[in-house]
């Protein structure tokens, strides 16, 4: 018998089992594959879920570690929060402390407009004593900043930073700063026709053609409104500020965001693609500014509330910069990070202007198996592929939000955040 012959068999058989090896998943070849069939997404989320901590102003814990080596890796990353608690700002303010101790983040882009980010930056850079004096005198003028968390946060952030800019701003101006920025426009005024132009827009206040109830009784301590003006009304000063290109910028601001808060009575979805719209091109615009000035691509983190946060489409049914945050990391061949942090059971916010709220969301309940009594992260890609191939189906909100982010940090027990100063006299 040849022996060569006798032995084709025996061959044929090993180059079979080398060909399973090969084309069968991993987990089929030498060990038994978890079975998925039967697994709740209770389950899954407490299999993937990690204890996170702040120590030193630094993350701690496998959640810190997880969040701080994928912030690493991450060209961009957007952070959405639940705004007005003492305990998100020091998660985010730890993460953002880690990046730049290890040159990972350059610029931080906000929900505030550009013109009130660059205010703000310059404030910053005075000191801590400046900008609270700021806050003091403007206490409604800045959402989310005028909360001593939050301005701790963004001064830590800007005494690190060597950049020109390092505050981005995104946002509208806000509803109630309206007083500043005339204010600012009466100053940077080149004639005595211009602050008399400047000082007409403000009796042209339309109380009744707006039907938000809050807005309608208002303390008299607090600034009137941005949706109350016509957008018109700023549109018409822009030839008494020719070539003052502070004046122009603010104009346009003043002018867009008024368009935005007007809408938002009558046309909900259409105020929320403007704004949408809005976020996006601020953040391009900015992003493509930095990166003509270095060779590698601009380093970014985005703090954002949460809604902006999503990748896809968001809860108010529009595209938002965490959408475009990933587009911006893939086309210079980086990549995103998109993680939201948000309240937990037993938790509760600071109200604008005042008071506060439970924020802690029933439709977030399928976490709370795996909560503490501190904050833990989720790594959700690690669900994504059950939710794609089932057996999972959550609720669609719930859906959404598992899908929209890479992780999500839960806080239980939140605490309101303080004010620097009063926003209304009681």
């Amino acid at each position: 018998m040849n022996p060569t012959t006798h032995c084709r068999p025996a061959v044929s058989g090993l180059l079979l089992i080398v060909l399973a090896a090969l084309l069968l998943p991993h987990a089929a070849v030498g060990q038994e594959a978890p079975d998925t069939a039967s697994v709740t997404l209770e389950e899954a989320l407490r299999e993937n879920s990690y204890r996170l901590r702040v120590r030193n102003d630094s993350l701690r814990g496998p959640g810190g570690t997880w969040l701080r080596e994928r912030a690493e890796e991450a060209t961009i990353i957007t952070l959405g929060e639940s705004h007005g608690t003492q305990e998100i700002p020091a998660i985010m303010g730890a993460l953002l402390n880690d990046l730049q101790d290890a040159w990972e983040v350059g610029h931080l882009a906000l929900e505030v407009s550009p013109w009130t980010a660059d205010l703000m930056t310059d404030s910053l850079r005075r000191g801590p004593d400046t900008y609270a004096a700021f806050i003091e005198d403007r206490p409604a003028a800045i959402p989310f900043y005028s909360l001593r968390q939050e301005a701790d946060l963004v001064q830590n952030f800007v005494r690190r930073s060597n950049a020109k800019n390092p505050l981005w701003g995104l946002d509208q101006i806000f509803a109630f700063a309206t007083d500043l920025a005339l204010d600012r426009l009466a100053a940077l005024a080149p004639s005595p026709d211009a602050r008399r132009a400047v000082a007409k827009v403000r009796t042209h206040v339309q109380s009744d053609s707006v039907t938000d109830p809050a807005l309608q009784r208002l303390p008299s301590s607090m600034p009137t409104p941005l949706p109350l003006y016509s957008w018109a009304a700023f549109d018409t000063l822009g030839t008494s500020f020719l070539g003052v290109s502070e004046a122009q910028r603010l104009l346009d601001e003043l002018a867009t965001s008024a368009r935005i808060y007007r809408l938002n009575d009558t046309n909900n979805y259409h105020s929320n693609q403007l704004r949408a719209r809005y976020l996006r091109s601020n953040l391009q615009r900015q992003y493509d500014r930095a990166a003509k000035n270095q060779t590698d691509p601009p380093q970014v983190a985005i703090k954002v509330g949460g809604r902006h946060a999503y990748r896809g489409i968001t809860p108010n049914n529009a595209l938002d910069v965490g959408n475009l945050a990933v587009a911006l990391a893939q086309r210079t061949g980086g990549t995103a990070l998109n993680v939201v942090i948000v309240c937990g059971p037993n938790s509760k916010s600071r109200d604008y202007p005042a008071g506060t709220s439970d924020c802690w969301s029933e439709h977030r309940s399928a976490f709370k198996s795996a909560l503490d009594d501190g904050p833990t992260l989720f790594d959700l890609t690690a669900i994504h592929p059950l939710l794609h191939e089932g057996p999972l189906d959550p609720p669609p909100k719930l859906e959404r939000m598992l899908w929209g982010f890479d992780a999500v940090v839960i806080v239980p027990n939140a605490q309101p955040s303080t004010l620097i100063a009063p926003i209304i006299e009681r």
